[in-house]
C-alpha cells in the first residue's frame, strides 16, 4: 500500500461516520470485471440514456461549451477518456456545429469493444477514436484545450485517481470531470430505475453509488497530491473536479 492510500484509508475510516459505513462498500462492477462483454455494452448504452434523459448530457456540454469558448483561437481539441460511447465529446461536438465552433477530437477507452462499436455507429463525426489508457496518455504536454472524463473516478483506487488527474492536467489547458458521489439515497435512487434499464446498468448503478468517493474525501485526495482541482457538487448525486 502507497502512503497515499495509507494516508486516505486512515481518513476514510476516521470521517465514514455512522450513515457511511452503512452505505459504503468496495466492490468491482460489471464493467471492471468484464469491459467488452455484452452487459458492459448494457451498461454503456443505459448510462448515455440516463445521461439524455436526466439532462446531465444536456448540463455537462454547456459547460465544455463554455470552457471552449474562451479559448483564443476559432479551431479547438477535445479528448474524451474513459468514455465509453464518449456521448459527452458528441454531444459536445454537435452543439459546437450550431455555433461554428471547430474542433479537433479525439474519443478514447482502455476497451477496444467499445470503441470499435463507436468507430461502427459513429464513424460519420469527426471524431478520431483511440484505445487509451487515461493514466498514461501517448500525447504531449498540452496537447488539448479541453479533457472530459465522466462517471469513470469511482472505478480507481487513491493512486490511480491521482494518476488519472494528473495526466488530464498535462496533457490540457483544461479538465472537466463529472463523477457520483456517495450519498444515502444514491442506491434507492438507482433500484427505481429498474423498471426501465438493464439488469447489467441497475447491478453496476447500485455498487457505483455505494464505492463513489465522498466530496469531502475527493477534496482530501487533490490536496494529498497538491494536485490544481477543485471539487463542487453538481446534481444531486454529483460532482464536478475542474482544473483551476
Amino acid at each position: 500500500m502507497s502512503v497515499f492510500e495509507e494516508r486516505f484509508a486512515t481518513y476514510r475510516q476516521q470521517h465514514l461516520g455512522l450513515i457511511g459505513k452503512l452505505i459504503y462498500r468496495e466492490e468491482s462492477e460489471i464493467l471492471d470485471l468484464f469491459p467488452d462483454s455484452e452487459s458492459a455494452a448494457e451498461v454503456v448504452k443505459d448510462l448515455e440514456e440516463l445521461a439524455s434523459s436526466s439532462g446531465l448530457q444536456r448540463k455537462l456540454t454547456k459547460i465544455a461549451l463554455n470552457q471552449l469558448r474562451i479559448q483564443p483561437n476559432d479551431k479547438v481539441s477535445a479528448i474524451e477518456v474513459c468514455g465509453g460511447s464518449c456521448w459527452l465529446l458528441r454531444s459536445l461536438l454537435l452543439k459546437a456545429e450550431n455555433t461554428g465552433l471547430r474542433i479537433n477530437a479525439i474519443g478514447s477507452d482502455i476497451s477496444q469493444r467499445h470503441i470499435e462499436t463507436n468507430k461502427e455507429e459513429f464513424g460519420n463525426m469527426n471524431i478520431k477514436w483511440a484505445i487509451a489508457d487515461a493514466t498514461d496518455l501517448p500525447y504531449p504536454d498540452v496537447h488539448f484545450d479541453l479533457a472530459l472524463n465522466c462517471q469513470a473516478l469511482h472505478h480507481f483506487p487513491v493512486d490511480m485517481v491521482i494518476k488519472l488527474l494528473t495526466e488530464l492536467k498535462r496533457v490540457a489547458k483544461k479538465v472537466l470531470i463529472f463523477d457520483l458521489r456517495r450519498t444515502f439515497y444514491g442506491p434507492t435512487f438507482v433500484r427505481l430505475l429498474s423498471p426501465f434499464y438493464s439488469k447489467s446498468f441497475i447491478n453496476d448503478g447500485i455498487i457505483s453509488h455505494r464505492r463513489a468517493y465522498s466530496i469531502q474525501e475527493m477534496r482530501f485526495i487533490i490536496e494529498l497530491a497538491d494536485l490544481p482541482y477543485s471539487v463542487t457538487p453538481f446534481t444531486p448525486v454529483g460532482m464536478l473536479v475542474e482544473s483551476i
